[in-house]
């Protein structure tokens, strides 16, 4: 795998899930796409699933709902959600309060999920460029 345009493997004991959202918005339609990474940097899982969201946003959202639900059941307990929203990513790590009112309902049904469903989790914000790992 190339990680020069900046994505690095996850910490040892940790998975990482990359993200990645195309949204349409005259169909309110899009697709995510959720890649799995073990600290090595080696393949896990991969999942592309078909989305409906009134906004860029939500659908960027639903990409850490769906992300959560794997981690969920594939039984890992320390992971690292990465995604390209730097939106969803500032409001999960920081406050609630700021971003889209569209995407809050989700944002905040994903941040309380984690702490009860992980021993450790954490957010990563990771540039558009080197999230083709999930793309």
């Amino acid at each position: 795998m190339d990680t020069t345009a900046g994505w690095i493997p996850p910490c040892p004991g940790f998975i990482k899930i990359n993200l990645d959202t195309s949204w349409v918005a005259n169909t309110c339609s899009g697709f995510v796409g959720v890649v799995v990474w073990d600290s090595e940097g080696n393949f896990l899982a991969a999942c592309i699933y078909s989305v409906k969201a009134t906004s860029v946003a939500m659908a960027e959202e639903l990409a850490i709902l769906h992300g959560y639900e794997l981690g969920i059941y594939m039984g890992w307990n320390s992971v690292i959600i990465e995604s390209d929203s730097s939106e969803s990513i500032s409001c999960l790590k920081d406050t609630l309060t700021m971003g889209s009112w569209e995407a809050l309902p989700a944002l905040v049904k994903s941040k309380r999920r984690w702490g009860e469903s992980f021993q450790d989790y954490r957010w990563s914000w990771i540039p558009r460029l080197a999230n083709t790992v999930a793309a």
